[in-house]
């Protein structure tokens, strides 16, 4: 059932992230930290519409919830939130998902990248709360920009002697002097032992499966490592992906690679008025950064749905850019078992993005 909510605060958090505070009058929240809730928007005149999840941050039991919404460019749902202002109405649906605290009587380690931390903060508030161990929160992001909740963080961190805060960023200013690169390397340097705790994952599907494989590798049962699961699609192992990538020759031999698929979908009638109006060099960077993250190169927190969603696009769509990615690929003498490994990656993502 929808619930009829107001805006009642907007903030923004980071360059493209903001928190939007949703009250409903006489309806009290109850869901498990760490789930979700749908917001419907572009509702046509038999009441159907769309509906994208958003984790809540806040702990329930109150009137209202906090959503940190990033902004995609070409994202139905996101833009829509983001022309919000205050005091406009937002329907949606209860939170649920599987997503939650296990054991609050077990060490914790919470390991996000990207809006994957919305999840994670909620849990780590409730586990600040009702916890009785240690808690590591792990957090990624490419600068100290778009590090969302740092202010939240660092106060909780400060607040409670059992929290463990680590920030690693991928692309650091000269004045960065925290970790860098990948934040699940760090797992090892923080972490005393990796025994009697639970690992909570979020993030991109890359660093989610790379986790886990890291978190296998060191004994872990799979029974005390918790995510969404349907990241489970990415399989190849990251020394593997590095080794193609810097092979390859790093980001720009990707963005060639990239640049060649498009110069090949611009010839394709099918393809080419989706990209009418484009700013091609935009895409083009944004392209190159998700398939060099594939690749084994630098993670990129970016929300494939969200960027497809308003496109409608059909598996033939998906089909020829995944064919015309592979001429490319070819024609850089890339080989055909990694391209094979490569396009096995991004069959995972059909489903999200194949909307009609």
């Amino acid at each position: 059932m929808a619930i009829e909510t107001t805006v009642s605060s907007i903030k923004q958090l980071t360059p493209d992230v903001k928190e939007f505070t949703l009250e409903a009058d006489d309806h009290v929240f109850d869901y498990e930290p760490g789930q979700h809730a749908r917001i419907r928007y572009e509702e046509d005149v038999d009441g159907k519409g769309q509906e994208r999840p958003y984790t809540a941050t806040n702990l329930p039991g109150t009137d209202h919830l906090t959503l940190a919404i990033k902004h995609y460019e070409n994202g139905a749902a996101s833009t829509y939130m983001h022309e919000r202002t205050e005091g406009d109405g937002v329907r949606i649906e209860e939170p649920a998902g599987g997503l939650t605290l296990d054991d609050p009587d077990r060490d914790v380690v919470f390991v996000s990248t990207g809006v994957g931390i919305t999840p994670m903060l909620a849990m780590l508030r409730q586990y600040l709360r009702d916890g009785t161990g240690e808690a590591y929160f792990f957090f990624g992001e490419q600068d100290r920009d778009h590090l969302i909740y740092r202010e939240t963080l660092d106060r909780l961190d400060s607040e409670h002697e059992n929290m463990h805060l680590v920030y690693s960023v991928t692309d650091p200013d000269e004045d960065w002097s925290g970790p860098t690169g990948n934040v699940q390397e760090y797992l090892d340097e923080y972490l005393d032992t990796f025994d009697r705790k639970d690992f909570y994952v979020c993030g991109v599907p890359q660093m989610v499966v790379d986790t886990k494989q890291l978190l296998i590798g060191k004994n872990i049962s799979t029974d005390h490592i918790f995510s969404e699961g349907w990241e489970e699609g990415v399989l190849q192992p990251k020394a593997d992906r590095l080794s193609v990538y810097e092979g390859l020759g790093g980001m720009e031999a990707v963005r060639s690679v990239v640049s060649r698929m498009y110069d090949h979908i611009f010839q394709d009638e099918r393809l080419a008025p989706y990209f009418e109006g484009t700013d091609m060099d935009s895409l083009v960077t944004n392209q190159s950064r998700f398939i060099a993250m594939l690749l084994g190169g630098p993670e990129y927190h970016h929300h494939i749905p969200e960027t497809h969603a308003h496109m409608e696009l059909r598996d033939e769509h998906y089909d020829a850019v995944l064919a015309h990615l592979r001429t490319s690929l070819k024609e850089h003498d890339i080989s055909n078992q990694n391209i094979s490994r490569l396009m096995a990656q991004l069959e995972q993502y059909r489903p999200s993005t194949v909307t009609a």
